[in-house]
């Protein structure tokens, strides 16, 4: 855990390594992804580039990994098609999606509409955010950095926004306003105790 200020908010963030096994799990997974199969650059993902044409998918998973590691659950790593809404189930069925950016955007990315002018409805109930520090692809490491968590119905309060990458239109959650990685495991802990 590290603290660190973004708008004057001190928060507590949760830093986490995918590394060696790990990380090339969540390369393997990348690879055979179903996204890959979509045409055009769009369904692939804006921020991939000739050397590294799994970039967005691979942020992904290793986010999803890092969110595994924090809350001792399993990755869904399976390839299915048309993908999922969820990344996680936590609690009673509180369905968790995990947006991992791949730089530090000071906000929290989450599509509202997409390149086709359509609208994307919110269809999980909570909304990790995260981004990559760094990572070395040589090395098999990766560091994600969790800020916190905002529930759907705080998400679709902010007017969407052109994306920083491609044609469509994002909510932008302010780190700031965030509520902690700390309150989510600290519920997500209870949770699992009255269960035992």
């Amino acid at each position: 855990i590290r603290s660190v200020i973004f708008n004057n908010v001190k928060r507590d963030l949760f830093c986490v390594n995918v590394y060696g096994k790990e990380y090339n799990i969540c390369e393997e997974a990348a690879e055979n992804w179903w996204c890959n199969d979509k045409p055009g650059v769009y369904g692939k993902g804006c921020g991939n580039t000739k050397e590294d044409p799994r970039k967005v998918t691979r942020t992904g998973i290793v986010g999803e990994m890092g969110h595994g590691k924090i809350f001792s659950l399993p990755v869904y790593l399976k390839r299915k098609e048309f993908g999922r809404d969820d990344d996680f189930v936590m609690g009673l069925n509180k369905k968790i999606d995990v947006k991992t950016a791949m730089r530090d955007y000071d906000c929290g990315l989450v599509q509202a509409i997409n390149e086709k002018d359509t609208y994307v409805p919110l269809k999980v109930d909570i909304y990790v955010f995260g981004f990559i520090e760094n990572e070395d692809r040589i090395k098999k490491s990766a560091t994600v950095v969790f800020v916190g968590y905002a529930k759907k119905e705080f998400v679709s309060n902010f007017k969407p926004v052109p994306a920083r990458i491609g044609t469509h239109m994002n909510y932008e959650v302010p780190y700031k306003d965030l509520q902690p990685m700390s309150l989510l495991l600290k519920a997500h802990k209870k949770y699992i105790e009255r269960q035992t």
